[in-house]
């Protein structure tokens, strides 16, 4: 806190009480950055770090702590249940609960506060405490307005100065990312007022996709599951170590390469992302509709969401919890990673049937924009050598080592996710796919990139993977058998959403029992990819 005017000093209980308030205040932040499960060491700092400057930009602002502490009041009211939540589920609350207690009628409501007996008095005792507390901030306790804009520049410049540091040299340098989306969505009260609008964009969303009719199998209805489906972006099999990659580009990953189901044979449906992902969570049903997993999930009773780091698609605007980077700041900025609060929120607060996809950014070019200092595993990278749009075949090294690098921090990634998920008591099932993968200059065509006039079997060649807790594999050993018996078949991503509804024991129209991997019945399909205008491809055909 910045020093009083020279023409106050305040005395020992004054500063003691201004000390209070400051840490009641505070106490959200603590509460996230010491009770949450899923975050590493950088991410409870930058909470902490936000915290506090949000707090600090108060008396900046307006230059009486008295009027800033009392600024707070109406937010006061949401501490008590805000910090219980936060030690109960072991994350901040996240658009789950947001969405719960926008659509909870004020009768329900009061019958949950009356639950809370004891605790309820005591909510009502801060409530009318703090504000009486910080009335008794003297009101000689002010800055001048100098004293003011030196506060306010120091606390701006190190915002900036943050924001810069992270942007210029993330490679170089491990960051906490104190002003970024990730940390903004576990600081009280922005987190919430984040949610709040998410929520109601989300609500606004006309569905857009055809219903399969959707419906748990008889018996089924009620059994716990969650099931997460991670797509990545442009990532190749060939260079990931537990698929045999000569570079430990996956150590996290390769530890427990005994819990992993690995598909040895699968191929995209495109070779770019629009047409891709699609193929992994849709069904067409003629030229002009399409279904949707997400919104077939829905309706058989899970609660979905739909975590992305890309631009909204229509076929997940039927989520129940649906968030995108839809704006230049978070293309530019936001990292994969600002996927794991909301994920870890939604896997805690959403109930025992959920279905959550994240779409991740992955390994998308310019591959050295999508880690940090921790990935940057093998160098020189493109950044070293100064190397900014297309390298061309010159720099095919340092290419490769800039796009593995990638692959590194997709392992961290998917290991935080299934931490999560091994913690989870619930029945819990990991698919992981790409949605397409990527020409590195691998042979006299020297293409880069994906998404060119014809495919090749880099970029539309793709990883597939399995993984289970315990809870799940032992509730259901026979389904994990099942999808074993196929894991060196040649499949393809139309067959993941009939085997994703088959796991979650959901049934739909125009979707076969013997599509899904988990069929004794199924078949090898040809492997068709797509053509814009055109007939397509034969994915065997192509090299």
């Amino acid at each position: 806190m910045m020093p009083p005017s020279q023409s106050f000093q305040p005395s020992l209980r004054q500063r003691g009480l201004a000390v209070l308030l400051f840490a009641m205040l505070w106490s959200p932040g603590l509460a996230v950055a010491l009770g949450s499960d899923g975050l590493d060491m950088r991410e409870r700092l930058a909470v902490l770090g936000l915290s506090f400057w949000l707090l600090a930009m108060g008396p900046a602002l307006l230059g009486s702590l008295r009027m800033a502490f009392l600024l707070w009041t109406p937010a006061v009211l949401l501490l008590p249940p805000y910090v219980y939540l936060c030690l109960n589920f072991g994350s901040a609350p996240g658009d789950a609960l947001v969405a719960a207690a926008m659509k909870t009628s004020p009768a329900q409501s009061l019958q949950v506060l009356r639950g809370f007996g004891g605790w309820l008095v005591g909510w009502a005792a801060l409530a009318l405490a703090y504000p009486l507390a910080a009335w008794q901030v003297d009101a000689r306790w002010h800055w001048s307005p100098s004293q003011r804009k030196g506060w306010l520049a120091m606390l701006l410049g190190a915002a900036s100065a943050s924001l810069l540091l992270k942007q210029a040299v993330p490679q170089q340098l491990s960051l906490p990312a104190f002003f970024e989306r990730d940390t903004v969505d576990q600081v009280f009260p922005l987190n919430l007022v984040s949610s709040v609008q998410r929520v109601m964009e989300q609500a606004r969303r006309a569905p857009r996709t055809t219903s399969l009719n959707g419906r748990p199998r008889p018996g089924s209805a009620d059994e716990p599951l969650h099931l997460v489906l991670v797509i990545g972006e442009t990532v190749r099999p060939d260079h990931l170590g537990i698929y045999g990659y000569a570079r430990d580009t996956t150590p996290g990953l390769s530890a427990i390469r005994d819990e992993l189901l690995l598909f040895r044979d699968v191929a995209s449906t495109a070779h770019w992302t629009d047409a891709a992902v699609p193929g992994i969570v849709g069904r067409a049903i003629d030229a002009r509709r399409q279904g949707g997993l997400v919104r077939t999930m829905r309706e058989a009773g899970y609660h979905t969401g739909w975590l992305s780091n890309q631009e909204i698609s229509d076929l997940f605007r039927d989520a129940h919890v649906a968030d995108f980077s839809d704006g230049m700041y978070e293309l530019l900025l936001r990292m994969d990673t600002a996927l794991l609060p909301p994920f870890n929120a939604l896997l805690r607060q959403a109930g025992p049937r959920q279905f959550i996809a994240l779409h991740m950014t992955g390994s998308h070019f310019p591959y050295d924009e999508q880690y940090d200092a921790q990935a940057r595993k093998f160098r020189p990278t493109l950044t070293d050598v100064g190397v900014s749009g297309h390298p061309g075949p010159r720099f095919k090294a340092e290419t490769i080592n800039s796009y593995d690098n990638t692959l590194v921090a997709l392992d961290s990634f998917l290991m935080r996710v299934i931490t999560s998920l091994r913690a989870d008591p619930q029945p819990a099932l990991l698919v992981y796919t790409s949605d397409h993968g990527e020409n590195l200059f691998d042979d006299e065509r020297q293409r880069f990139m994906h998404a060119l006039a014809d495919p090749s079997k880099a970029d539309t060649t793709v990883p597939l993977f399995f993984w289970a807790n315990d809870a799940y594999r032992r509730r259901w050993p026979a389904a994990w058998a099942a999808l074993s018996a196929h894991a060196r078949a040649p499949v393809s991503h139309t067959d993941l959403m009939p085997t994703l509804l088959d796991i979650a024991r959901v049934d739909a129209d125009g979707i076969a029992p013997q599509e899904s991997l988990l069929s004794p019945d199924w078949r090898p399909r040809p492997r068709r990819l797509q053509q814009i205008g055109g007939p397509g491809w034969d994915y065997d055909k192509i090299r």
